[in-house]
């Protein structure tokens, strides 16, 4: 069983960080998965952590106003419904989840 046949409609993941980090922009080029081609057990980890329902919610939540140094994820999930484009702030992630963002981010 595929995870596509398992429940899981997220296709591809698309995304990029910019901020600034000590006083100096950062941005980094997009960078994505595409969820067929990952081992199965990987690929259902990242298709219910970048679910487009959890990062609707966790875009609805409040960033933490005033923070320095703050990176911002652009995130697109495509799944058999279209694209759903979300920015998010890092403080508005757990750390699971920003330790996914960079497996995609470094390719892993």
């Amino acid at each position: 069983m595929d995870i596509f046949s398992a429940g899981c409609l997220v296709v591809l993941i698309e995304i990029s960080k910019s901020g600034g980090f000590g006083g100096l922009a950062v941005t980094s080029p997009a960078k994505s998965v595409t969820l067929a081609d990952l081992p199965e057990a990987r690929a259902q980890a990242l298709c219910e952590a970048f679910d487009p329902a959890a990062l609707r919610a966790l875009s609805d939540g409040l960033a933490t106003p005033g923070r320095a140094d703050t990176l911002t994820y652009e995130i697109t999930v495509t799944d058999h419904a279209g694209r759903h484009p979300f920015v998010l702030d890092e403080t508005q992630l757990s750390p699971h989840m920003l330790d996914l963002i960079d497996d995609v981010l470094v390719g892993k």
